[in-house]
């Protein structure tokens, strides 16, 4: 159950952009302009701050166990995607779209984030490379 202390928290922050669990159910995350937070989902106590790259958080995901994947950015720059896994810093941010990524999805077994954007692009990234080229799924917004 979502604690008190953790709900004013977050009412007294920024205004929240996006939240999303772990895979594991332990940990939630919210992100902000400029900053995402780390939560212990049980007990509601902040583990972590991170400073994003660019501007607004606009999606997440969890991706993998101990993992998640945000978006950044701002409309009509490039979206930016930045990894955090618990206990380590936060990513190097890489270039995913050439507008704001609106939603970010991983798979079951964490191996791809898939991301879409105000580009109408979906793209599929390998989580263990990111700097590898992502395969582009095309003509799905003639469907």
């Amino acid at each position: 159950m979502i604690s008190l202390l953790f709900l004013s928290m977050v009412l007294a922050a920024p205004p929240l952009t996006v939240t999303a669990y772990s895979p594991d159910g332990k940990f939630l995350i919210a992100g902000t302009r400029g900053e995402v937070q780390l939560f212990d989902a049980e007990t509601g106590v902040l583990r972590h701050r991170f400073v994003t790259a660019a501007g607004r958080v606009t999606a997440a995901s969890g991706a993998g166990p101990r993992q998640f994947a945000v978006a950044t950015g701002e409309p009509g720059k490039s979206g930016m995607i930045q990894l955090i896994a618990i206990g380590s810093p936060l990513s190097e941010p890489w270039k995913a779209h050439n507008d704001t990524v609106y939603a970010l999805a991983c798979s079951p077994n964490g191996r791809w984030l898939f991301t879409a954007g105000y580009d109408r692009i979906i793209n599929r990234w390998a989580v263990s490379d990111p700097n590898s080229p992502p395969l582009e799924l095309k003509d799905h917004s003639d469907a």
